[in-house]
């Protein structure tokens, strides 16, 4: 070549000696010969292509070389799904010199060579390096050019990849604009595409569907927007419009439903369930949406109070999880917020619904036995406690107090003692209490009272509970009927002799002991309105017993010493200012708990009451309001 620069042979020499330093590793010094011989067309041109090819070639191997040795990042081009995970905005990074350098090598063989197979891939090339580091803009230019420049382009190898160059090109348009939730840009690339006729009839039937299931992607936006209407008639556009063989038309049409059943309309709900459910194709029989379908349609007629429909299907979904294990269909997807289930754990769950629905039908007998089908088949311990609980419910529903004792004997032998049980362990006596009550045999409802204080004090006597709520309530009736006893009792005969005072004494003495005893009785609950009933009462028998002083006759033997009667009366004076000078400390105390506790009940009005009436000077009693009936028309 130096020896004779004017040779005919200049040419391919130049060639030569470029896949001499090639084929030796010399990449750099390669590069430098095929670009030679590729700009030299005015000499000649049988090796332009190979060189201009060997020219990316090189680099490409470079570029290997540095990323074996460690000194550069192999070039990763990111899946859309992996697009789509990254922090929004996409945020561009630098593009090494090297692959910078192989981009434009890439550009220079699309726009230069006149290569048609090969071209339209090195523009994509191209187009791929500015993605991985995430210069979109630039990416979505390229690839644009690619699928305008190459539209009607045949795929270079058919044989092995079908996919035209113009298609390869607007997918990767479409993974971008995707990840940037550009739908709009994403649709007018396929309209674009399909307006053009790029590809071939393969590629354009795609972009249509493509299209179609943009729809998909913004009813999905829509419902993750929690616009659950909006969302519901975008699904139902999707499932009305798309083929029949389309795979999302069961999901659509199930995500319609959800929707319309979030959206507060039961009713169109109910209709697309059924839909659903009564479609005979394949794909909606064994899809797993069908059970969820099954399962919502039964809640939507719940919510819809028709109590019969939903008994019929929650049957009929228990009866299908036990066809669906046996063909090996899977569970679906939980809906947002809700916890994944089996098939089992769905069956077993219909069945209770079944037995529940049944109850709020007042069906009290179908109920029965379905609580019972379900404790049978039903493995969690807790389940099956809830069951018979609810049995004793019913029976305490329809006023059958012989049935409910029966069930709650049963209950309490088997899941009575279980731990978190110790409330209801309670309330199954307070039940019991409140039916005979309600049916009025006052002894067997003292009994069963009495049974529940005693529950409560057996299991653990948790203050402030459930449980002490209700065991509180008889304890503080047992209060308030001491109470009135207390308050109807008085001494009305006068002492004849000064043994009889002290008789007299004694006994009113070791009443007001006796009431005192059986008030604070109420505190161990540690219920703040059982604690207020205490302290009201307790200052109630305060006032009282000054009152009863004050009430007994004076003794026969004092009626002719005028001096002697003043003495004894000065002393009841002086006894009665005492102890109402103690119920106002505890009627007081009643207000000042009801006012850090934000209560207003029966307690804090009665001692409000007292005060205004007992110290008016102090105290202003608010009146309870005077409630007067409607007239019948």
């Amino acid at each position: 070549i130096k020896t004779y620069p004017e040779s005919d042979y200049v040419y391919e020499f130049n060639f030569l000696q470029g896949e001499a330093l090639y084929w030796s590793e010399h990449y750099k010094e390669a590069i430098v010969q095929y670009k030679w011989v590729r700009d030299h067309r005015d000499i000649g041109t049988a090796y332009y292509i190979d060189a201009a090819r060997s020219v990316v070639e090189s680099l490409v191997r470079l570029s290997e070389i540095e990323v074996a040795a460690g000194r550069l990042v192999a070039l990763k081009i990111p899946s859309a799904a992996e697009l789509k995970a990254l922090p929004q905005p996409l945020q561009a990074q630098p593009i090494p010199p090297i692959y910078l350098e192989l981009q434009a090598e890439y550009d220079n063989y699309q726009n230069v060579v006149p290569d048609p197979k090969a071209a339209p891939q090195q523009g994509i090339n191209a187009a791929l390096i500015s993605l991985a580091y995430l210069h979109m803009d630039d990416a979505l230019a390229r690839f644009k050019k690619v699928m305008d420049t190459f539209c009607h382009t045949p795929s270079a190898d058919p044989g092995k990849d079908k996919v035209t160059p113009a298609a390869k090109a607007k997918d990767g348009m479409l993974a971008i604009y995707d990840a940037m939730g550009n739908l709009d840009a994403f649709e007018a690339t396929n309209k674009a595409f399909i307006a053009q006729t790029c590809g071939d009839k393969a590629a354009i039937d795609l972009a249509v569907s493509q299209n179609r299931s943009l729809n998909f992607t913004r009813a999905d936006k829509l419902y993750r927007d929690k616009q659950y209407i909006p969302a519901a008639e975008a699904f139902y556009r999707f499932y009305k419009t798309a083929p029949d063989k389309d795979p999302d038309l069961p999901v659509a049409l199930y995500n319609a439903a959800v929707s319309y059943k979030l959206g507060e309309r039961p009713k169109t709900a109910i209709s697309l369930f059924k839909e659903f459910t009564t479609n005979p194709a394949k794909n909606f029989r064994e899809s797993p949406y069908y059970l969820d379908a099954m399962r919502l349609t039964a809640a939507s007629y719940q919510s819809a109070f028709d109590y019969t429909a939903a008994v019929k299907t929650y049957l009929e979904l228990y009866e299908t999880t036990k066809k669906a294990k046996r063909l090996g269909i899977k569970a679906p997807e939980p809906l947002p917020g809700e916890k994944a289930m089996t098939l089992d754990q769905i069956g077993l769950d219909a069945l209770f619904n079944a037995a529940f629905a049944s109850e709020l039908n007042r069906d009290f007998k179908k109920a029965i036995e379905l609580y019972g089908t379900y404790g049978r088949v039903e493995p969690d311990r807790r389940k099956q406690d809830r069951a018979l609980w609810s049995v004793a419910g019913i029976h305490r529903q329809s006023g059958d107090v012989v049935s409910m004792t029966e069930a709650l004997d049963r209950w309490r032998a088997r899941y009575g003692k279980d731990g978190g049980n110790e409330d209801d362990y309670v309330q199954s006596f307070y039940d019991t209490a409140a039916v005979w009550k309600r049916k009025g045999n006052t002894a067997q409802a003292n009994k069963a009272g009495q049974a529940a204080i005693d529950a409560w004090k057996s299991r653990g006597a948790t203050k402030n509970s459930k449980g002490a709520k209700l065991a509180g309530e008889y304890q503080l009736a047992q209060v308030e009927a001491s109470y009135a006893t207390w308050d109807a009792f008085e001494i009305k005969n006068a002492a004849t002799n000064i043994a009889g005072i002290k008789a007299q004494g004694k006994s009113l003495n070791d009443k007001k002991t006796a009431i005192e005893d059986k008030i604070l009785t109420l505190d161990p609950y540690g219920v703040a309105e059982l604690s207020m009933a205490a302290k009201l009462r307790f200052g109630d028998v305060q006032a009282g017993y000054s009152l009863k002083l004050g009430n007994i006759p004076i003794p026969t033997f004092l009626a002719s010493n005028a001096a002697a009667q003043q003495a004894y009366q000065d002393q009841l004076d002086a006894n009665v200012k005492k102890y109402f000078e103690e119920a106002k400390k505890q009627w007081v105390e009643v207000l000042t708990a009801a006012k850090s506790g934000g209560i207003s009940n029966k307690w804090s009005r009665l001692a409000l009451e007292n005060l205004g009436r007992e110290f008016p000077g102090e105290f202003t009693p608010l009146r309870q309001e005077i409630i007067q009936g409607t007239d019948a028309p």
